[in-house]
């Protein structure tokens, strides 16, 4: 009786594990990366003030398993440059996450990096 017992609340365990988990991953590294038109031929990057570890994030939730839409890098990136007020992020790390409890969830893509504002240091 023991036994069964134990295997019981061991399976109870692994079942609430499995339906409350969650996961990040590092998807890679940008050097620079930008959503809108700029050019960068007239400009010094290392003389521009720069806003430093913005995050932008695009997320979607879930339920049932089924996804409510699909979380984008330009909605993270876009997210971002209107934080940092600026149109490029240099050193920026993407990464993805996802989360799940019970029967609801969310799925998101961040980006973490340096704002800058080419258009207003010319």
């Amino acid at each position: 009786m023991k036994k069964m017992s134990a295997l019981l609340i061991f399976l109870s365990l692994l079942l609430l594990g499995a339906l409350l988990s969650g996961c990040s991953f590092r998807l890679g590294t940008m050097t620079a990366i930008s959503t809108r038109n700029i050019k960068l031929d007239e400009v010094d990057l290392d003389k521009l003030p720069q806003v430093k570890n913005i995050t932008g994030t695009d997320s979607r939730f879930a339920i049932f398993i089924i996804p409510l839409g699909i979380p984008t890098l330009q909605g993270a990136v876009d997210d971002a440059l209107a934080k940092g007020n600026g149109d490029l992020i240099i050193d920026g790390v993407v990464t993805r996450e996802g989360w799940t409890a019970i029967l609801f969830g969310q799925n998101s893509i961040s980006i973490t990096g340096n704002v800058i504002n080419t258009k207003g240091g010319k």
